[in-house]
């Protein structure tokens, strides 16, 4: 049986969440690559508020990348939450949802 990335995900929550971040009216808009490399943050091991404090610090940064780059003005992140707990993965949905200046990247983006 080929293991895949979402296969291991089952009942345990979602391991990694590739979105993009930055410019509102653009993140909706951005069908192909972005030339700047894909950020990676890794939760790995944090409680569920560490893992929203870092989100949330971090997300400052993120956008400001995004800003000072070129036109899209959107960056690609990666957040590795690990296939431990729900409550970290589920956490990371909700912060994800409820933040403005982020989407969830499409499945086809690189």
């Amino acid at each position: 049986t080929l293991l895949t990335k979402d296969s291991l995900c089952g009942n345990a929550g979602k391991i990694a969440y590739p979105i993009l971040v930055g410019e509102v009216s653009n993140l909706y808009k951005t069908s192909k690559a972005l030339t700047r490399p894909t950020v990676t943050v890794d939760l790995h091991g944090h409680s569920k508020d560490e893992a929203l404090d870092t989100l949330d610090e971090s997300l400052t940064a993120w956008v400001d990348t995004a800003m000072r780059g070129e036109y899209p003005w959107v960056i690609s992140v990666d957040i590795i939450c690990g296939g431990g707990s729900q409550i970290l993965s589920g956490a990371v949905k909700l912060w994800i949802r409820s933040s403005r200046k982020v989407a969830n990247r499409p499945k086809n983006f690189r």
